[in-house]
């Protein structure tokens, strides 16, 4: 539903995380994310540029999260 209210914002947005990445970061990080990241990370990974559309930082990736 996103590309067709927001398609400038959803063009911003990563590829879905892999369950690899989202097992790997959750390894390193040495937790389990919640539903509602999970959630978040199987529709994007983050953002590949970002505008600035919403507030705050961009959103972050798996990887990112670890970088952290």
């Amino acid at each position: 539903m996103a590309p067709r209210h927001a398609p400038t914002t959803f063009a911003e947005l990563a590829p879905p995380a892999t369950s690899d990445e989202i097992a790997n970061a959750q390894t390193q990080m040495g937790l389990r994310f919640p539903a509602e990241l999970l959630e978040s990370l199987a529709r994007h990974n983050g953002a590949e540029r970002y505008s600035g559309v919403l507030p705050g930082n961009a959103p972050l990736g798996a990887a990112q999260m670890v970088e952290l």
